[in-house]
């Protein structure tokens, strides 16, 4: 009898231990980076999840973009160009200053402004085009079409883009 009473002991033995192991594997629920697990036990009736970690999984903030302006100015034979500024007044300004330089005779006006974007400018007998486009070989096409079909020799003179820039 003692021999068939200790298979059953040892079960019981090895059920008890199997269900202890088990249950304390239920403790290491897998939780993602930046979470921690939570919840198990008889406090939580069985539930397991994640929390987030203090300072975790908080997301990053948008990135903030900010124009950026270009402007050409021109004369009779003279033309001044900037990009990059930082606002329309500041283009103006710096294209102005930049034809003036360029030109003998003064007497600059600015041609075209532009933000985010490209520019070109076809110059012919006498006569000129500005275009602006979000692509370059179309804002020089289109200043081509337009400068030829009011004069003649047009060439592009100038081409450029100025692009928005991050700040954050």
């Amino acid at each position: 009898m003692i021999f068939g009473v200790l298979p059953v002991t040892r079960i019981w033995l090895y059920a008890f231990l199997l269900l202890g192991f088990s249950h304390s594997a239920f403790a290491q629920y897998a939780c993602p980076p930046g979470y921690y697990s939570i919840g198990g036990g008889q406090d939580a009736g069985g539930f397991y999840g994640c929390a987030p970690l203090e300072g975790a999984n908080q997301q990053e903030a948008a990135p903030v973009w900010e124009s950026r302006w270009g402007a050409i100015a021109l004369t009779n034979g003279a033309f001044g160009t900037v990009t990059g500024m930082a606002s329309e007044a500041q283009a103006s300004s710096a294209a102005m200053k930049q034809c003036d330089a360029n030109s003998r005779q003064g007497g600059c006006q600015i041609g075209i402004t532009y933000h985010d974007q490209c520019v070109a400018l076809a110059w012919g007998d006498g006569q000129t085009s500005m275009w602006r486009s979000p692509d370059k070989a179309d804002a020089e096409s289109h200043a081509m079409k337009n400068c030829s079909a009011k004069t003649s020799n047009c060439q592009i003179y100038y081409s450029d883009c100025t692009y928005p820039e991050q700040v954050q």
